[in-house]
């Protein structure tokens, strides 16, 4: 991705911000990563359960316009985790922006974790919302990047393959959601 468009993309979603301070990896991630003390409800396979219908679902879209599915990268799944823990630790949407070698990242910052029944629930929901709304605004002619920049990541087919990331707060009520797309 041209440096231009990733300085533009990484400034105009570090003003995705929302309250939040106190962090912890997702329960499913804590359990498979020692080093974080939190409490686990979920399991590793609910979290790779979760990982496959992230990736699933960004494919199922870029199938409807004949895109070439994305592979998981699972080599970068656990760092896309960290990255979503610091990022909301730090409240900042894009703040890690590229420590896990990504060329582009969509973010759903400081979601309400009870407003949804699960983590699938969450990522169907912002994935519609980056997907489906951002294409409508494109199609009808709106061209800021601020605007469509979700659905024109997970459409670039220059992309190969995804990493999925989630972090929680540390009473699991607030979570983040990092998805990394690589060459």
């Amino acid at each position: 991705m041209d440096n231009a468009i990733k300085f533009l993309f990484f400034n105009i979603f570090f003003l995705c911000m929302a309250c939040s301070s106190d962090l912890s990896p997702s329960p499913a991630a804590a359990a498979m990563n020692s080093s974080n003390s939190t409490t686990s409800s979920s399991s590793s396979e609910s979290l790779e359960s979760w990982r496959d219908t992230c990736a699933v679902i960004v494919n199922d879209y870029r199938a409807t316009e004949n895109i070439t599915p994305l592979v998981r990268n699972t080599v970068e799944e656990s760092c896309t985790d960290n990255q979503a823990a610091q990022d909301l630790t730090a409240n900042s949407a894009h703040g890690h922006f590229g420590s896990c070698n990504e060329y582009a990242q969509n973010t759903a910052p400081n979601i309400d974790v009870a407003s949804y029944r699960s983590e699938a629930s969450m990522i169907r929901n912002y994935l519609k919302m980056m997907w489906e709304e951002e294409k409508a605004k494109a199609e009808a002619g709106d061209t800021v990047y601020a605007n469509i920049g979700h659905y024109l990541n997970l459409k670039n087919s220059t992309y190969s393959s995804i990493a999925c990331g989630i972090a929680y707060n540390s009473d699991s009520t607030k979570s983040w959601i990092n998805i990394n797309l690589y060459y």
